[in-house]
């Protein structure tokens, strides 16, 4: 099998479809589909981003509840924040609620990691709470 078809490192995505669900665990979790339209320059963060071959659609998973489902992670809060979520019932996260929060189009940094598997290596994304300014 290939490797991992991004290297791991900071690039930017543009939101494609933003749910709400539930993760194994059954804890709710917010669910980002994106688009990667770009690598962010190691040598030049605020220059132009270097171009990807392929602008594949990623998904990034944010459970909203700690491991003993009693707060919200600060690093949740961090990246609702920078996502224009002010509070309130994260109901509005989802595309399809009828006050829902307009996220798609909106660019944010993501960093792809990668994980060693039993039998494969895959990518893991891994979203910040940094925002790109047009």
């Amino acid at each position: 099998m290939s490797g991992p078809f991004y290297e791991g490192g900071r690039y930017w995505g543009r939101i494609t479809e933003h749910k709400l669900g539930k993760a194994k665990t059954g804890m709710p979790q917010l669910i980002l589909k994106f688009q990667v339209i770009g690598m962010v320059d190691p040598g030049n963060p605020d220059g132009n981003l270097l171009a990807v071959e392929q602008q594949y659609e990623r998904t990034l998973f944010r459970t909203l509840l700690d491991g003993k489902r009693t707060h919200v992670p600060d690093y949740v809060l961090e990246n609702l924040a920078a996502l224009g979520f002010a509070g309130g019932t994260t109901s509005v996260l989802d595309q399809d609620h009828p006050q829902a929060m307009a996220l798609r189009g909106k660019e944010l940094a993501f960093y792809c990691e990668h994980e060693e598997r039993q039998t494969e290596q895959g990518g893991q994304w891994v979203g910040t709470c940094e925002m790109r300014e047009k």
